[in-house]
């Protein structure tokens, strides 16, 4: 993906408006074009064609010489003028042209060297927002300069809050009489959740999986205690063991910069010591001090809504952990070991080994169980297998939202479906959700599965989908 700055320009206003806007008429640059000619026709069968361009970087290995180096079809463009990104693309064709780039956009008049945009794209699939995105609120941080490539890895999560937040500003635009006004509906909160998982593409990330295991405990301490405010000496000796345990080895200094980078994306507030403009976090720099950080009331306010908490738990999951073997042990090194499944702590996978423990199991309704499977007559809801054993037909009932903390959901048959053994475990361990159209979904990739197979008997809650959607990070408006 490529970030492309439109700037505030007015020649580069103008170049938008009459290159990707208007278009460009090929037979104008068909002397110009060579061999790229026949392969811009076919892209554009009607003669238009939406073309864009780049100067030449100053430096050899500046980030906007990587862009151009490694920028490759099928890419998508994000552009981006005034803080906000308000449209996008895919890039079909590369190519460099100075006398094709000059024909369309001249000479950049504020170039000592009198460069054009040479380095050209053949743009498709330009779709304006109909509201422009502010670029903090898809986790990338302003001000965007030149042109800037962010890894597959950034573009997903990228992609993903953009969604989210279009999908916000669709919702907010609907009249309230067709607007979602179920329990448990409410604003949107992508903004907030951009901050807990959002980017950095302006400089190298080394500390995400660091970042997003401290985010973990003080998300588990706010859960278990209310905590509000974090002292920097019981932060710094908190996340540095549970980095020695879970994350790769981090350079000196990684538990200051983690420290003040929680403020900078304006998670916490930090008192107790000075911190100018420019302030760059180094090894022992709170040596002889303890400042400590206190919760944004937003933030404090997102925690408190448990589809809000198991989103960004999920989210950070499958984006700042994606290093990490073991997810769920860390999760329930944290206090959060009831995250890692739809099950709760009832369902929760243990290391190998005996302990005493004191515990109240929950009592199942076994004629609830009875009910489900005979109204399905033993078939998977997801993929309609019945499977036979000796002692006959075997299906699994499988809570929607688990019975065990922290999901605490109800026994009923409201709450429950008819699984396979295969597809119980992926949709108890997260692997598979069901979307609002009753869409079965893979989580990695939201590829579709199947359609759920219902019955007109079986009524199934529509909330109790839901917190398992954002369990699985899948729910856009999880924030109650």
């Amino acid at each position: 993906m490529l970030l492309q700055p439109r700037g505030q320009k007015r020649q580069a206003k103008e170049h938008y408006e009459n290159s990707i806007r208007r278009g460009v008429a090929l037979e104008s640059l068909r002397p110009l074009l060579g061999k790229d000619y026949e392969v811009l026709r076919r892209l554009y069968p009607d003669g238009v064609a939406r073309l864009w361009g780049s100067t030449p970087p100053k430096k050899e290995n500046n980030a906007k010489a990587r862009a151009i180096r490694e920028r490759k079809p099928g890419d998508q463009v994000l552009f981006y003028a005034d803080k906000c990104f308000f449209a996008r693309a895919t890039i079909a064709h590369l190519f460099d042209n100075e006398s094709a780039a000059e024909a369309v956009w001249g000479i950049d008049d504020e170039d000592d060297g009198g460069a054009t945009w040479k380095h050209m794209m053949a743009l498709v699939d330009v779709e304006e927002f109909t509201v422009p995105i502010p670029s903090e609120q898809v986790g990338v941080q302003s001000p965007l300069r030149g042109l800037t490539l962010v890894s597959q890895f950034e573009q997903t999560l990228i992609v993903e809050l953009l969604e989210r937040q279009r999908r916000t500003l669709v919702s907010a635009s609907e009249p309230s009489s067709t607007r979602n006004t179920a329990p448990g509906a409410g604003p949107r909160h992508p903004d907030v959740v951009s901050r807990f998982v959002g980017t950095e593409t302006h400089r190298q990330d080394e500390t995400k999986g660091q970042t997003a295991i401290a985010l973990l405990w003080l998300i588990s301490r706010y859960v278990g205690d209310d905590r509000k405010r974090f002292a920097w000496s019981e932060f710094q000796e908190t996340t540095e063991r549970l980095w020695d345990e879970f994350a790769p080895p981090a350079r000196p200094g990684v538990t200051e910069r983690v420290f003040v980078q929680l403020r900078e994306n304006r998670l916490w507030d930090i008192s107790g010591i000075r911190l100018e403009n420019g302030f760059k976090p180094t090894p022992g720099c709170f040596d002889g001090d303890d400042p400590s950080a206190v919760l944004t009331p937003d933030v404090v306010s997102l925690l408190k809504k448990p589809l809000a908490r198991a989103d960004i738990i999920a989210l950070l999951r499958r984006h700042r952990l994606t290093g990490l073997p073991d997810h769920n042990a860390l999760l329930d090194r944290v206090g959060l070991g009831g995250y890692a499944t739809a099950s709760g702590q009832d369902g929760e996978i243990r290391r190998p080994g005996r302990r005493a423990v004191t515990a109240d199991k929950i009592e199942r309704n076994l004629k609830n169980v009875e009910t489900l499977k005979s109204l399905h007559e033993q078939q998977c809801q997801v993929c309609g297998i019945q499977l036979e054993t000796i002692g006959g037909l075997y299906s699994e009932a499988a809570h929607i939202r688990g019975l065990g903390r922290p999901h605490n959901g109800p026994d009923v048959l409201t709450n429950m479906l008819c699984l396979c053994p295969n597809h119980h475990a992926q949709f108890d361990r997260l692997g598979i959700y069901i979307d609002e159209d009753w869409t079965v979904r893979r989580t990695r990739d939201q590829s579709e599965v199947g359609v759920l197979r219902r019955h007109p008997h079986h009524e199934i809650d529509q909330e109790h989908i839901r917190h398992h959607r954002a369990l699985c990070g899948r729910d856009v408006g999880a924030d109650s």
